[in-house]
């Protein structure tokens, strides 16, 4: 009952805060042009429309209406970047403007004329976004390959350099299907990777016939596995339809537990916490968990959320996370960092033990990521000596 009540608290902020966002367009432009009565109330109604886009999506697709769902989503989702890109561009120029008023109200100029050009203003705001919403499309879909090489004594001196390839938030859904999945199983492919991981937020709601695109992975060669965890969205997805995708694709779904993949690689994972708010239960025990992983073995905890494991951060060599998909949409990053500080990036822990934070393989709502690209990242974990 308590996780129904922070969903349902979760779906009114939301609803407020993309409603505040709407309104805040609806208002310039309409001190622009100045429609009449009928012209407010078709604006008013279509944005509306687009604040409950996301729900008509997840209905239509939940009701077997593929085309409806595709339609709603692109459309809705892209209005809701399209309406952030504006608020944020849009708002910077009101404080400039804000500013300059300020200083010629103080010099005893003539501030009067600040505010006459909003019409020009609103242009600027209107290409900066159309721009930005081109840009962030295209950008969406050329995924980079990070690298990232570590060193370690627990592999054995004249062993080869173990390779991992981390894809995390794929969100495989009403948008992104077969296609994404062929493009991802050829660059996966070319990595020639001993181990695939993904580090949750495989799977969305609305994904038409989850099969096919399971397949695809599925193909996938990785001669030591495929390992994955949990995310948010497996939980939203329905944790039993995520589990039978990530089994068909090939990956061993990592429910709080270990496995030795060799004899100098353990590799755990543990659930994200959202499924509480399904009455499932996400805790484990940490002591437990790191009772299974030899001390002399090189150990990976996959964590969906950027935070170290309370209690594990010394227990694990390497800690792989995403969720942040470093913001998606640039300058929604600043907000993603005051919530995870390490929002993106190898970072160092307490306790000598490290954390790598993938930007996201794919994208969630909004078919555009600008300024945070799409990455797949290969981590080289070799001989110290």
């Amino acid at each position: 009952m308590k996780g129904m009540f922070a969903f349902l608290a979760f779906l009114a902020t939301f609803v407020t805060l993309y409603g505040l966002l709407n309104f805040y367009f609806y208002r310039k432009l309409t001190g622009c042009f100045h429609p009449d009565t009928a012209g407010r109330a078709l604006l008013a109604a279509f944005l509306l429309l687009m604040v409950f886009a996301p729900f008509l999506v997840n209905f239509s697709a939940g009701a077997g209406f593929r085309n409806t769902a595709l339609a709603s989503a692109y459309i809705g989702y892209t209005w809701m970047g399209a309406v952030f890109l504006f608020f944020c561009v849009h708002v910077f120029l009101d404080a400039a403007f804000a500013s300059r008023w300020i200083f010629l109200r103080v010099t005893g100029g003539s501030p009067g004329a600040v505010f006459e050009k909003r019409c020009a203003v609103l242009a600027v705001s209107t290409a900066v976004v159309l721009a930005g919403i081109v840009w962030g499309f295209f950008d969406a879909r050329d995924i980079r390959v990070e690298h990232i090489r570590l060193t370690s004594d627990k592999i054995p001196p004249l062993h080869r350099t173990i390779r991992i390839a981390q894809v995390s938030d794929t969100h495989f859904g009403v948008i992104t299907g077969e296609r994404f999945a062929a493009k991802l199983a050829e660059l996966l492919d070319g990595i020639r990777a001993d181990v695939i991981v993904s580090t949750g937020d495989m799977i969305d709601r609305g994904l038409p016939e989850p099969e096919k695109a399971a397949k695809i992975l599925r193909a996938v060669h990785s001669p030591m596995g495929k390992y994955a965890v949990a995310g948010n969205h497996e939980f939203y997805a329905g944790i039993k339809d995520a589990a039978a995708f990530h089994e068909t694709a090939g990956f061993v779904l990592l429910r709080n537990r270990v496995v030795a993949v060799s004899e100098f690689l353990t590799i755990a994972g543990v659930d994200d916490p959202a499924g509480r708010r399904y009455g499932l239960e996400t805790d484990f025990s940490g002591r437990s968990l790191l009772a299974d992983v030899h001390p002399d073995s090189f150990s990976i905890l996959l964590k969906h959320q950027p935070v170290p494991a309370e209690g594990l951060s010394s227990g694990f060599d390497l800690q792989l996370s995403g969720h942040t998909h470093h913001g998606q949409i640039f300058p929604f990053n600043f907000i993603v960092r005051l919530v995870y500080p390490d929002g993106s990036g190898l970072h160092r822990l307490e306790g000598g033990s490290q954390m790598y934070v993938s930007r996201g393989t794919g994208f969630w709502g909004p078919p555009i990521r600008l300024f945070a690209p799409p990455e797949i990242t290969v981590i080289d974990i070799a001989p110290a000596s």
